[in-house]
C-alpha cells in the first residue's frame, strides 16, 4: 500500500487508518504481518511494527474455514510457495466474525485469488 498511497502524500488516509486501528475496525491475522516484511515492503513493515498488538493470531475455528478455503479454492494459494500465505486466513477471519476484506486485486486474475472466494 505504501507504494501507491505514500504517507507523506496521503497523510490523511493513514490518519483514517490510525482511527480504523483505535476503533478496533482494522484487524488483521498475524499471518498478514508476516507477508509484509521488509523484504517485501520496508516502509510498510516500518508502520505496521508499531501496530503489532491489532493482529490476531488464528483460532481453531478460523484454522478450520482456512482448511475449507484452500480444499475449495484451489488456485488461492500459490504452488511452491509458503505454505501459509496470508489470503486464506484474511478471508476465513472474515468469515468467521462477518468483517469486510478489502483488497487492492482486481482483474481477471483476481477471480482466483481473493475477490473470487
Amino acid at each position: 500500500m505504501p507504494e501507491r498511497y505514500k504517507p507523506n502524500r496521503f497523510p490523511k488516509l493513514w490518519e483514517q487508518l490510525d482511527q480504523l486501528i483505535i476503533d478496533g475496525r482494522l484487524i488483521p491475522s498475524t499471518l498478514v504481518l508476516r507477508e509484509c516484511s521488509k523484504q517485501r515492503s520496508e516502509e510498510l513493515h516500518g508502520w505496521l511494527m508499531p501496530r503489532e498488538d491489532m493482529f490476531i493470531t488464528p483460532d481453531e475455528e478460523v484454522q478450520r474455514q482456512v482448511d475449507h478455503i484452500v480444499n475449495t479454492h484451489k488456485g488461492l494459494v500459490s504452488a511452491g510457495k509458503e505454505k501459509f500465505q496470508a489470503a486464506p486466513f484474511v478471508i476465513a477471519l472474515a468469515k468467521v466474525n462477518s468483517y469486510t476484506v478489502i483488497t487492492e486485486e482486481t482483474g481477471i486474475g483476481s477471480l482466483a485469488k481473493i475477490p473470487g472466494v
